[in-house]
């Protein structure tokens, strides 16, 4: 039994996913395996995959799949490991191999997550803002509401995903946020922070999620929060805990996509941020939310409160319910319909 399974999706990763696999190259440790997902590449990415199976020195298992999206390609992974733990890495980061001794220390401890900290433009730091050590008391669902971190950082018995059916979305982008913020924090029942760095997160390549900010793709991040938001609230009766439920949804649903597609310059992008909050003011209203987005926006700098209630008001303009102008956008920039597994589709 392997006590480490690593999934790492790729999509057109030929020349970014040469440092990971320089670095994966080095493991000599059989108790870990290596997942790599060829996630419908049209370069020679399978290839690579191939020949890096070949010369790796530990078990290396390769998929080949249709494009289904980073989730799809982790689902795809996750339902084939072995490991007591999976570690979801992407294709254009890296690992530290030094990370990995502590990895085989604490799996032995049964923890449900293992976080670790990360170096991104090198800079180090931690995704989950706590002290070191094991937390395992009853306040762990409101920790890790508050504070999960990456879902790269962090390390999960695989148990606690495939038991409860846990699966990503799929046939979208930004599907690993909505899980982190709403989904894992109500089955993770003790968890240990470590000060080590793990995973170095690299910008210089563009990704999913970073590139063309005006692609239809990026509407997925006014859908995964709203089917991850109705699961969560299932999953809680604590007032409190709602509460920040429908805060976290309102900052990731409305002010974050207001924030990927503001312009200080009239374009496209003021008429696609008119059409966000006319959409999400019918979100709100079929969710029935019961706290208001403005006093949040106190939280938030001088101009982006000053930017937001300007395009606010402007947004009224758009008389129309736009759902169908985002699904129908970002439906035939991917061919097919975010599809949700498991956990997510039978709380619809």
């Amino acid at each position: 039994m392997y006590y480490l399974s690593i999934i790492i999706p790729f999509h057109n990763s030929e020349d970014k996913s040469k440092r990971l696999l320089s670095t994966l190259s080095s493991i000599e440790d059989n108790g870990i395996e290596l997942i790599l997902v060829d996630d419908g590449s049209t370069d020679s990415t399978l290839t690579t995959l191939e020949e890096f199976k070949e010369s790796c020195k530990v078990n290396v298992i390769v998929i080949a799949q249709e494009n289904k999206g980073p989730g799809g390609a982790r689902n795809a992974g996750l339902k084939v490991a072995k490991g007591q733990y999976v570690w979801f890495v992407d294709s254009d980061d890296d690992i530290k191999l030094e990370a990995l001794k502590e990895i085989k220390k604490l799996s032995c401890k049964q923890y449900d997550l293992i976080s670790f900290n990360i170096i991104t433009k090198k800079v180090s730091y931690s995704p989950m803002p706590l002290e070191a050590g094991l937390y395992d008391k009853d306040n762990v669902s409101d920790l890790l509401l508050s504070n999960f971190g990456w879902i790269v950082s962090n390390i999960f018995k695989k148990s606690i995903l495939v038991n409860n059916n846990i699966f990503f979305p799929e046939n979208c982008i930004y599907e690993d946020g909505p899980m982190m913020v709403f989904i894992y924090p109500f089955f993770i029942k003790n968890f240990y922070k470590s000060d080590t760095i793990a995973y170095i997160h690299n910008t210089e390549f563009n990704s999913v999620t970073r590139g063309n900010d005006l692609s239809p793709r990026n509407f997925d991040r006014l859908f995964t929060p709203v089917a991850c938001f109705n699961v969560a609230r299932k999953l809680t009766n604590n007032k409190d805990q709602l509460q920040l439920l429908e805060t976290k949804f309102i900052n990731y649903t409305l002010f974050g996509n207001v924030s990927l597609f503001n312009s200080l310059k009239p374009s496209k992008k003021w008429l696609i941020t008119h059409k966000i909050m006319r959409y999400f003011r019918e979100v709100s209203a079929e969710l029935r939310l019961k706290q208001s987005h403005i006093p949040l926006l106190e939280n938030k700098s001088l101009k982006f409160k000053t930017y937001f209630l300007f395009h606010w008001y402007l947004s009224y303009l758009q008389l129309n319910d736009q759902t169908a102008y985002f699904l129908e956008n970002r439906d035939l920039s991917w061919g097919k319909p975010i599809k949700l597994l498991g956990l997510l589709e039978a709380h619809q």
